[in-house]
């Protein structure tokens, strides 16, 4: 825009959150600290804690709380709405979509704000790269000054411990007032870049697996929700309805320790100290309630794994037999549903047909029934000697012949 400054533009950011008490505090520090104009934040009914640190935070008007009561997995919707108010409420130029585990990085001395600021203006939103990272495998709590591992492991990698792929793109898209956020926070209704400008870097570090207490509870949560809508149907591939069947067959436990061991992945993990530093940063501040003394380790990790190592990539094999034979079924019936579609389509335009040939076939039989009639009107002595049956067969048998031309 003509005499647009970088001060000018205006960056929002959404998050919405569940249970999320272990990381939400340093979440929120670590972001209200990279220039960004304004949060807003929705909670879905949290019942740990999570509720009462955002509204400290809204207390002292930091953030823009709101509240969502309903575990229905319609994030999509409240996602799109925090969006759309990012634009009519704070007039965002961009908008960036987060989940409460993504810290969402840019090169060291300058802010997340000041380099959003600095993408082109062209109407696209821009896709910005995900990766997880890694660190001691915890019973409770939390640890990011030890999570310094950064996953790098390969598709064979990722299935041997039943994981799929890598996360999929973040999205920083356009303030708009239309705008549409669709599957969790990857893609918008705006065009999409292939990627981020060569000279401006933008990325995500993911903290999915924090402890087995929160991992299980979110296992949980997926699960049950996806339980009590049954008119939402997960993919065959979805990975957490996969770990929810694991759960309640109690064997997801081995497969949590497995994901994390260093030894069992190799050189799937790099080393990647960025996180663990914004970690030191913030405590050094003393903004962190959370604590790494709250943290503790899984106990009988060697007997987890071995029990991983017995079954696991059994389990998984299984999985993926069963991925495989639910995508074939699903493939099939939207065959049939298509074959169904086009076969009731061409009845319809039978039936359409048949009724025009039958309005066509009265409209003559109404024509040359007003033309004997005429005739006989032409010639009334016919018309008084002729009795009315034979008016009638007389009729009749036109209609017959016209029916056999």
């Amino acid at each position: 825009m003509t005499g647009e400054t970088s001060s000018d533009i205006r960056v929002v950011m959404t998050l919405m959150v569940r249970d999320e008490v272990d990381i939400i505090n340093a979440w929120l520090e670590y972001h209200l600290s990279q220039d960004i104009d304004q949060i807003i934040v929705t909670d879905n009914a949290s019942a740990d804690g999570t509720r009462e640190v955002l509204e400290s935070y809204a207390g002292k008007g930091l953030i823009d709380l709101r509240h969502y009561p309903h575990h229905d997995k319609k994030q999509y919707q409240v996602v799109t709405g925090m969006a759309r108010d990012a634009y009519t409420r704070y007039a965002a130029d961009w908008v960036l979509n987060s989940d409460a585990d993504e810290f969402w990085l840019v090169p060291e001395g300058h802010t997340l704000g000041e380099v959003v600021r600095s993408l082109p203006r062209s109407g696209e939103s821009f896709p910005i790269p995900v990766s997880n990272m890694v660190g001691r495998a915890l019973e409770n709590g939390v640890d990011l000054a030890s999570t310094t591992l950064r996953d790098v492991r390969t598709q064979e990698q990722l299935e041997r411990v039943g994981l799929h792929s890598h996360p999929t793109h973040n999205l920083i898209h356009p303030g708009r007032d239309d705008i549409e956020v669709a599957q969790g926070n990857h893609f918008s209704s705006a065009p999409q870049a292939d990627k981020l400008p060569e000279d401006i870097a933008i990325e995500v570090l993911h903290v999915p697996w924090r402890s087995w207490q929160q991992y299980r509870a979110r296992v949980t949560m997926t699960g049950k929700a996806y339980e009590s809508s049954p008119d939402l149907k997960p993919s065959p591939r979805h990975h957490t309805m996969r770990d929810y069947r694991w759960l309640k067959a109690d064997f997801l436990k081995p497969f949590f320790v497995a994901r994390l061991s260093p030894s069992l992945n190799g050189d799937g993990f790099v080393a990647d100290d960025r996180l663990a530093n914004i970690y030191h940063s913030l405590t050094s501040s003393d903004s962190l309630e959370t604590s790494t003394d709250d943290a503790s380790e899984i106990a009988n990790q060697d007997d987890l794994l071995d029990q991983y190592l017995a079954a696991g990539p059994a389990l998984v094999a299984l999985e993926n037999d069963r991925a495989a034979a639910l995508t074939e079924a699903q493939e099939s019936f939207n065959e049939l549903t298509k074959h169904n579609e086009l076969q009731h389509e061409r009845i319809i335009d039978l039936e359409s047909t048949l009724e025009a040939e039958r309005t066509r076939m009265r409209e003559r039989e109404l024509l040359l029934d007003q033309k004997v009639v005429e005739l006989l009107d032409e010639n009334a002595h016919l018309k008084t000697q002729l009795a009315p049956e034979f008016l009638q067969g007389a009729i009749n048998f036109t209609r017959r012949l016209t029916r056999h031309k």
